[in-house]
C-alpha cells in the first residue's frame, strides 16, 4: 500500500529496567586475618677507635647489631639500640627498612670513602674500596668531619621478617679515611634504624 512504512518488532524491556544477575555466594566458612604491624625508629652511638693507626675504618650492620669491631659504646652494659632488648622480648619477628650512619672523623685532612656491601668484611685500603663503582667519596673541610651514608632494601629478599632473635643484616655500610699520621684514631659514629616488628608474644 502506498505510503504505508512497517514498523520493526520493538524488543521487550527487562522487567524493572535492569539486567538479572547471578546471585552472590556467600561463604561464612573464610577468616581474614589482618596482620598488624608496629614501626620504631631505634638511635644509637659509638666511638670506634683504631690505636696506633694511620687510618679510620667503620662497618656498620644494617640491623640491630650497630657497629661491628673496635667500637668502645658509651655505656659498656648497654647494647648500641638500648630499646632493642624489649622489642625482641615483645615481638617474633622484624625487618629492617632504613639504616644509616652518621660518622664524626677526628681529622679533615684526607677523604673519606663510603660503601653499602652485602658482607661485613672490614675495608681497611683505599685500594679495596675503588674496585667497587659504588663507592662513594666525601670530601673533607675543617668545618666539615661529617659523613653519612645511608641504606633502604632494595630487593625481595631484604623485606623478608626474621626473627628477633637473630642479628643477621642484609647490608653493611661501610666508611674509610686513610693515610693519616700515625696516632689512635677516634671517631663518633651516630646509628639509626627503623625496623617494623610482627608477632606479639604471650
Amino acid at each position: 500500500m502506498a505510503g504505508y512504512k512497517s514498523k520493526a518488532k520493538a524488543k521487550p524491556k527487562s522487567k524493572g529496567g535492569y539486567k538479572k544477575r547471578a546471585p552472590l555466594r556467600k561463604n561464612n566458612n573464610v577468616t581474614v586475618i589482618r596482620e598488624n604491624y608496629h614501626r620504631e625508629t631505634l638511635k644509637g652511638y659509638a666511638i670506634h677507635t683504631e690505636a696506633a693507626s694511620t687510618k679510620c675504618s667503620v662497618t656498620m650492620a644494617c640491623g640491630p647489631a650497630g657497629v661491628l669491631g673496635g667500637a668502645n659504646r658509651q655505656d659498656a652494659n648497654t647494647a648500641i639500640f638500648p630499646n632493642w632488648a624489649a622489642l625482641a622480648d615483645k615481638y617474633e619477628e622484624y625487618r629492617v627498612i632504613y639504616a644509616s650512619l652518621t660518622t664524626i672523623l677526628k681529622s679533615a685532612e684526607n677523604v673519606v670513602f663510603s660503601l653499602i656491601e652485602r658482607d661485613n668484611v672490614q675495608i681497611t685500603d683505599t685500594a679495596a674500596m675503588n674496585k667497587n663503582p659504588q663507592r662513594q667519596l666525601h670530601i673533607m673541610d675543617g668545618d666539615n668531619k661529617k659523613v653519612l651514608r645511608a641504606w633502604k632494601p632494595s630487593t625481595s629478599a631484604d623485606y623478608d621478617f626474621q626473627s628477633t632473635s637473630s642479628l643477621t643484616a642484609k647490608a653493611h655500610i661501610k666508611m674509610l679515611q686513610a693515610g693519616l699520621p700515625t696516632e689512635d684514631q677516634k671517631c663518633e659514629n651516630a646509628v639509626c634504624i627503623v625496623c617494623e616488628f610482627r608477632g606479639l608474644k604471650n
